[in-house]
C-alpha cells in the first residue's frame, strides 16, 4: 500500500470526539446517577442498589449549595436518610417508618431492605474502568468516574479502550490489545451477549466497531483481573449496558463526518414496558467518493431494538435484536489490490431478569447467533505477488447461559452460574498465488507458488460453570476468591480447564486504597476464529494466561485522584497466529510473501502504569497515563517482541468546558512500533530476502494530537 493511500487513510479515518464531567443535577435524572456525581465529588456513600430502585428519579432540584444538604433533599422524597457508617462512610438507609401523609403523591418505595455493610458496586478488581453516558437527550458524553480515560471518545466506544492504560492499536482498527495480549483476547458483551468481532471492515483492519455510542449507558472495561463471572478470553472484558428510556418518547437524529443515525426510545405511562430502536449508516463510502473514487465504496450499516416488560417487581423479560452489514468493494490507489466484501451479523436474545426473594436475583439468557463472510480479490504487485482468493464463511451459535448474585449476610455475597453454547459453521476458502520473491525466516512461504481450494464443515460445544465469593476479611479488607470450570469440544482433544482467581481489596487510608488480583484464565476458540485461510483446519486446545496485578490508588483531593498498576502475564499453550511482518495494512494478507506462522507456545507480558486525573472542577478537567511495558513470545532458545509491543506510552487530555461550549484536546506519543530488518541473500533463480530477528528493530516515535 502506497504512503498516498496511508496518508489518505489516516485523513479520513481520523476521530473527533466529545467528552465531559461528572453529570449534573437535573430534573428526570436517575437517583442512582445523581448519588454517583456526589461520590465523584468525594462523599463516601454506600448504599444497597435494592435500595435505590433505577426507575427512582428526581423530580424537583436542591435548593442548597452545601453537599450534605443537597443529599439529604435527594433522599428525602423516598424516605432515605444516611447514618455513619464504617471508616466514616454514609450508609443510605430507610427512615424510621411513619405515617403517611398522602401516600398517592409519594414516588413509589423502594423495597425496606437492610442496608449492607458489602455495597453492590464496591470494586474489589483491580483494572476496573468504568465510563458513564450522561443522561442528556440532547448530546452523547461520556466521563471516566473509576478512572481517567480519554475525553474525546467519539462516535466509536470500542477506540477509547486503547486510551485506557495499557491499551494499544493503530489508527487504521477499533481493535485494542490489551496490556500485551492479542486483539483477539477480549471479551466484549452488550446487555448480557456476547458479540463476536464486532467490528465493520472485519478483514480490512476493523476500522470502526459497530457498536453506536448512541446506545451505550454504562461501560465497565476490565484491563485484567477480571472476576469468575466473565470468561473465554484471557486479556480484558468490556461490559456494555445500553440506555434506558427517560420519557414516554425520545427521538433523535444524528449526522457526522463518519455516520448517520437515528434513535427512539420510549416507555409506558406505568414504566412497565420500555423500548429502543437504532439505527446507523457509515459515511465512508461518501467520504472516499469525494476523495477518490478509485478507492472504492465500503458500505455498512447496523440496527439494534430492544422491548422489555416488567411482569410484576419479581420478574422482567427483554427482548433484543440486532444487526450488522457490510458491503464493501475497496482497492489501493495503485490498483495493485482489489477486493470485495460481504459480512453480516444477526443477534437474536431473550433475558428473564428475576428477584425470587430478598437477597437474590439473577438473569437467564437465551441467545442466537448468525454470522456470515464472504470476500474476493486480487494482487497484482510487479516483484512481489500475483493472484487471487475468494472465501465464503457461514457460522451459527446458540447460547444458554444464567447468572445469579445471592447476597448471604451484611458481609458476605455470592455470585454463581454458567454457559452453554452449540456451535457449528462452515469453511470455504480457494486461492492462487505466485510470489515473485521469498523470505528466508521461520514461518515463511517456502515455495514461489501455491494453489488452495478446500471446505470444511465444524460443530462443537462449550461449557462453563463458575462460582465466586465477596467477603469481608477485616474493617479494612476485603476479598473476592472466584472459580470457574470451562470445557471445549472443539479441538481435537476436547480439553477442560480450571480457572482459580482472586481479588483483594485493602483500604490503607480513607483516601489510599491498594488492591491486588491474581488468576489464571482460559481462552477457547470459537467456531468462527479457526484460520482456515492460513492453512489451520483443526482447532487448537484452550491457551491459557496467569495474570498478576498490584494496584495503588489515591486521591489527592477532591479533584485530583493518582494511580499505579504494575502487572505481570504469563502465556501458556498458546495456538500459532499469522502476521504479514513487513506490512500489516493490505486488503489481502494471505496473498503476500511476508506472510508468516507464528508458532511460540509461551509468552510473557510485563508493565508499570501510572495516572492521574483531575474531574469534577470544571471548566477545566484533564488526564495524562504513562505506561512501560514489554510483551513477547518466549522460544525455547529466545524471546522476541510481538507486532503489537509499545515499550513506553504517553496519553492526556484535557477539556474545557461550559454551559454552552466544549473545547477538547487529547494526545499520544508512544515508542515506535516493532520492524524487522531485511536484507537480499540471493537473486537467483528467485529473489531471497533474510532477515534480522524478527520485530527486533523500531520506526520512530509516534504522535498524534485530536482536538475538537
Amino acid at each position: 500500500m502506497t504512503v498516498r493511500v496511508r496518508a489518505l487513510y489516516c485523513f479520513a479515518f481520523l476521530l473527533f470526539a466529545l467528552s465531559g464531567n461528572a453529570a449534573q443535577l437535573r430534573i428526570g435524572m436517575r437517583l442512582a446517577d445523581a448519588l454517583e456525581a456526589l461520590r465523584d465529588d468525594g462523599m463516601p456513600l454506600v448504599y444497597s442498589s435494592d435500595l435505590i430502585a433505577p426507575d427512582m428519579r428526581i423530580t424537583w432540584l436542591p435548593d442548597n449549595d452545601d453537599q450534605r444538604a443537597v443529599l439529604d433533599q435527594l433522599l428525602a422524597p423516598w424516605r432515605l436518610t444516611t447514618q455513619i457508617g464504617p471508616d466514616d462512610t454514609l450508609l443510605i438507609v430507610r427512615m424510621p417508618a411513619r405515617p403517611s401523609a398522602s401516600a398517592a403523591t409519594e414516588p413509589p418505595p423502594a423495597r425496606d431492605i437492610k442496608a449492607p455493610r458489602l455495597p453492590d458496586e464496591l470494586i474489589v478488581s483491580a483494572s476496573r474502568y468504568r465510563f458513564l453516558r450522561q443522561n442528556d437527550p440532547s448530546r452523547n458524553t461520556f466521563s471516566a468516574v473509576e478512572l481517567q480515560a480519554d475525553p474525546e471518545i467519539g462516535n466509536d466506544p470500542l477506540r477509547a479502550i486503547a486510551r485506557l492504560p495499557g491499551g494499544t492499536r493503530n489508527d487504521f482498527s477499533a481493535r485494542t490489545n490489551a496490556r500485551g495480549g492479542g486483539a483477539d483476547e477480549n471479551l466484549i458483551l452488550l446487555d448480557g451477549v456476547r458479540l463476536y468481532d464486532p467490528f465493520h471492515l472485519k478483514d480490512f483492519q476493523g476500522l470502526f466497531s459497530s457498536v453506536d455510542a448512541r446506545l451505550i449507558d454504562t461501560m465497565d472495561v476490565y484491563m485484567g483481573g477480571f472476576p469468575a463471572r466473565y470468561g473465554g478470553r484471557m486479556s480484558s472484558v468490556t461490559d456494555l449496558q445500553t440506555v434506558q428510556p427517560d420519557a414516554s418518547l425520545y427521538r433523535e437524529v444524528t449526522a457526522s463526518f463518519f455516520n448517520l443515525s437515528g434513535l427512539a426510545a420510549g416507555q409506558s405511562a406505568d414504566n412497565e414496558t420500555r423500548w429502543l430502536v437504532s439505527a446507523r449508516r457509515g459515511n465512508l463510502d461518501q467520504v472516499l467518493n469525494v476523495l477518490d473514487p478509485k478507492l472504492g465504496e465500503p458500505r455498512y450499516f447496523d440496527v439494534n431494538a430492544r422491548l422489555s416488560h416488567a411482569f410484576s417487581e419479581a420478574f422482567t423479560l427483554t427482548g433484543n435484536v440486532r444487526g450488522a452489514k457490510d458491503n464493501i468493494r475497496i482497492a489501493d490507489s495503485d490498483e495493485e489490490e482489489f477486493a470485495t466484501g460481504k459480512y453480516r451479523d444477526e443477534y437474536y436474545w431473550l433475558r428473564a431478569t428475576i428477584n425470587p426473594a430478598d437477597g437474590l436475583q439473577g438473569t437467564v439468557l437465551l441467545s442466537r447467533t448468525k454470522l456470515s463472510a464472504f470476500r474476493t480479490g486480487t494482487v497484482d504487485k510487479e516483484g512481489a505477488a500475483s493472484g487471487m482468493l475468494s472465501e465464503n464463511n457461514s457460522f451459527r451459535i446458540s447460547t444458554l447461559a444464567t447468572d445469579w448474585d445471592w447476597n448471604v449476610s451484611d458481609t458476605l455475597r455470592v455470585n454463581f452460574g454458567g454457559e452453554f453454547r452449540d456451535e457449528s459453521g462452515s469453511y470455504d476458502y480457494a486461492d492462487d498465488a505466485e510470489f515473485e520473491l521469498l523470505f528466508a525466516t521461520p514461518g515463511a512461504a517456502t515455495s514461489a507458488t501455491r494453489q488452495n481450494d478446500r471446505a470444511q464443515r465444524y460443530s462443537g460445544h462449550h461449557a462453563s460453570l463458575y462460582a465466586s465469593l465477596q467477603t469481608e476479611l477485616g474493617s479494612r479488607l476485603t476479598g473476592e476468591f472466584g472459580l470457574r470450570w470451562s470445557r471445549e469440544t472443539l479441538s481435537p482433544i476436547r480439553d477442560s480447564k480450571l480457572d482459580p482467581r482472586l481479588s483483594l481489596r485493602y483500604t490503607l487510608t480513607d483516601k489510599t486504597t491498594v488492591r491486588f488480583g491474581a488468576g489464571r484464565y482460559s481462552q477457547a476458540q470459537s467456531v468462527n476464529e479457526l484460520d482456515f485461510a492460513d492453512g489451520q483446519l483443526s482447532f487448537s486446545p484452550q491457551q491459557t494466561v496467569d495474570q498478576y496485578i498490584v494496584s495503588i490508588e489515591h486521591d489527592l483531593n477532591a479533584a485530583y485522584t493518582l494511580r499505579g498498576e504494575i502487572y505481570t502475564k504469563q502465556y501458556r499453550d498458546l495456538r500459532p497466529r499469522f502476521e504479514n511482518f513487513l506490512d500489516s495494512y493490505t486488503l489481502l494478507p494471505q496473498l503476500w510473501p511476508d506472510r508468516i506462522e507464528i508458532d511460540a507456545q509461551r509468552g510473557r507480558a510485563r508493565g508499570l502504569e501510572i495516572s492521574v486525573r483531575r474531574d469534577n472542577s470544571e471548566p477545566w478537567s484533564w488526564w495524562a497515563t504513562y505506561a512501560l511495558s514489554s510483551s513477547r513470545d518466549e522460544y525455547a532458545d529466545r524471546n522476541e517482541r510481538r507486532s503489537w509491543d509499545q515499550r513506553h506510552a504517553i496519553n492526556g487530555g484535557i477539556t474545557w468546558r461550559t454551559q454552552r461550549w466544549e473545547v477538547s484536546l487529547s494526545g499520544i506519543i508512544h515508542s515506535g512500533w516493532p520492524t524487522t530488518a531485511t536484507s537480499l541473500l540471493t537473486d537467483t533463480p528467485l529473489p531471497v530476502v533474510t532477515t534480522d530477528t524478527r520485530y527486533g528493530n523500531r520506526l520512530g516515535h509516534y504522535r498524534r494530537l485530536d482536538a475538537r
